[in-house]
């Protein structure tokens, strides 16, 4: 990872903190929506992405791409908080907790537990990235076990 990648990565981080909590708080309206069913199903990545992308980093979902605050865009595939460890901190920095802790049992599984102004949240996982997109979820009220 070059200096060029490192400031775009610090300048998508330092957007997306500014608008946070900026957005309606609803969930966004997926483009492929299932049918309606009484049983408790688990979200999914791409779905949780789309979550955190417009509750926490005030984006808007668009066919393909996330639009950022000055009609810019970014790629789906670009924002991956549950994988990339970077867009996970970049995550953690756009929710502003007022405290967070982290621990490992070495690579077997990571702890992370959040608290926001308006909620707190813990997860557990054997990925780091995956565990504090987690924790963020958590703390923001999403219900990863949601009807569909």
């Amino acid at each position: 990872m070059g200096p060029d990648s490192e400031s775009i990565t610090e300048t998508r981080c330092l957007s997306a903190a500014a608008n946070f909590g900026t957005g309606t708080g609803k969930s966004v309206q997926h483009e492929q929506q299932a049918a309606a069913s009484p049983r408790r199903v688990r979200m999914t990545d791409q779905r949780l992405a789309d979550e955190l992308a417009a509750r926490v980093m005030g984006w808007r979902l668009a066919p393909g791409r996330y639009i950022k605050s000055g009609r810019s865009w970014l790629p789906r595939w670009r924002f991956a908080p549950l994988s990339k460890i970077e867009d996970a901190f970049c995550l953690l920095d756009a929710a502003h907790p007022e405290d967070y802790a982290m621990r490992g049992r070495g690579t077997d599984e990571f702890w992370v537990g959040v608290r926001l102004p308006g909620g707190s949240g813990e997860a557990r996982d054997r990925s780091k990235p995956r565990a504090i997109a987690r924790a963020v979820a958590s703390a923001i009220g999403i219900d990863l076990e949601e009807m569909v």
